[in-house]
């Protein structure tokens, strides 16, 4: 007996969010949490370790390099693998590599083993965030997929902010390594709740003509029902690609969104990445104690969280690139106000969290816009490809950050110097967004 043509893009959209949503947006967020943790790790440990080590701060410029190469290559890889066999095996193994070398971090004794170990970190950690970010988009309904997913997102921000308060407790009473302690254990414990408990991305199972048994039984978990079976054909609603390589990126019209959407993500993590690695030897540098140092920049991720919750219902309203192009100018003056703060914690806590609020908060919803840009075939390549591309930011974040300190630049111009990729990455999202609405490929994002 034939069975019934079923569209599952419009189930999903036409569909509240339930419970079964609910888990997948919890998990890829909690693993991004960690995720976040062991990213922020070796910024809040270079001020106890370098004089320890015998070194100056300014050498840890190398084991930040030789991380986000890592993350580099783990983000450009992950999307292509993904699109081919699947969300949950990438998102799986990217955390079992990164909890694994986190763990192995804690022996090492000189900077060049910690630069090798990080680098293999690197690896795991370059490919859960966009595959997370893909498959939190693939379940959510359209008319608050911005909303879940930057949700799903707050992971990262908290996991950052989270791992400069536990520095500041942690280090004191136990020493630089327990930060690796609890950043490698956490996801091993949780790893195998997660293999159990995280479905496949439905729309990846359909678009890649998978089976109708395991998809009819996702889609009857996802309704609470027991309407579909194997006998159904299961189709998506969206445009179909010749396949899942970068060159797909650039065809269809796609190629000056995707340079655009590149620049943007290039800029905005470089900003993130120079003041996540090289904040609190800067603040520390400039008189502020470490233990309020590490606080500080903690609150640069965590204004990350609140900018994320204020303002995701308003881009799911009116689009992403009004309200992002906005946040980058606004980063751009709090940046300024960091330089003009000097010591005094009260002005930096103020400058910060709202810095914070601005540059987070614009990358969750560039991430969300990068997800939407593109179909099912090719969206974890879309997505893994401009985190990729912005990695090449994070590399050159922490590598100028490191040359002005040798340099001796004052605090002031290096956060001057700091505002100037967020004023380009304002002019490229209004740009995209003039796009997006010339093309009227997707209006709602712009």
């Amino acid at each position: 007996m034939a069975g019934k043509t079923v569209n599952v893009t419009e189930i999903i959209d036409e569909r509240g969010f339930g419970r079964f949503q609910l888990g997948v947006t919890f998990w890829c967020g909690l693993l991004i949490l960690l995720d976040g943790f062991d990213i922020g790790t070796t910024a809040y440990v270079v001020p106890t370790v370098a004089p320890l080590w015998h070194i100056t701060p300014a050498a840890f410029s190398q084991a930040f390099l030789s991380t986000l190469v890592g993350v580099l290559i783990g983000t450009l890889a992950s999307g292509p693998l993904a699109d081919r066999y699947g969300r949950k095996k990438v998102i799986l193994l990217s955390a079992l590599t990164f909890a694994i070398f986190e763990l192995a971090t804690i022996p090492v004794s000189s900077l060049m083993s910690f630069i090798v170990v990080r680098f293999l970190t690197g690896l795991g950690i370059g490919g859960l965030m966009p595959i997370s970010i893909a498959m939190t988009a693939e379940y959510a309904p359209r008319r608050i997929r911005t909303t879940v997913t930057a949700i799903m997102y707050l992971g990262f921000p908290l996991g950052v902010g989270i791992a400069g308060f536990a520095a500041a407790e942690l280090i004191p009473a136990y020493g630089w390594q327990a930060m690796f302690v609890v950043g490698g254990a956490l996801p091993l414990l949780l790893l195998p709740v997660v293999i159990f408990t995280l479905p496949e991305s439905i729309r990846f199972l359909v678009a890649r003509g998978g089976s109708p048994a395991r998809i009819a039984t996702l889609l009857n978990r996802l309704t609470q029902s027991a309407q579909y079976d194997a006998a159904d054909q299961f189709g998506i609603a969206e445009e179909k690609t010749a396949g899942f390589t970068v060159k797909e990126l650039f065809t269809e019209g796609r190629a000056a969104s995707t340079v655009l959407l590149w620049v943007i993500f290039f800029c905005n993590l470089l900003v993130i990445y120079f003041l996540s690695a090289w904040l609190p030897t800067i603040l520390s540098a400039a008189g502020v104690p470490i233990g309020a140092a590490s606080r500080l920049t903690g609150a640069l991720s965590l204004g990350g969280v609140v900018g994320i919750l204020l303002l995701g219902p308003l881009v799911d309203k009116i689009g992403a690139t009004r309200v992002v192009r906005t946040l980058y100018v606004a980063a751009a003056i709090c940046i300024f106000g960091i330089g003009f703060s000097g010591d005094n914690i009260t002005l930096l806590a103020i400058t910060i969290t709202a810095c914070g609020g601005c540059i987070t908060s614009s990358q969750s919803f560039s991430n969300v816009l990068a997800a939407r840009l593109y179909p099912t075939t090719m969206r974890s390549t879309g997505v893994a490809w401009a985190l990729g591309i912005g990695r090449a930011g994070t590399l050159l974040g922490p590598v100028v950050g490191g040359l002005m300190l040798n340099a001796h630049f004052d605090t002031r111009t290096m956060f001057f110097s700091t505002a100037i990729p967020a004023v380009i990455a304002a002019i490229a999202m209004f740009i995209l967004g003039q796009r997006l609405r010339a093309e009227t490929k997707d209006p709602a994002a712009s």
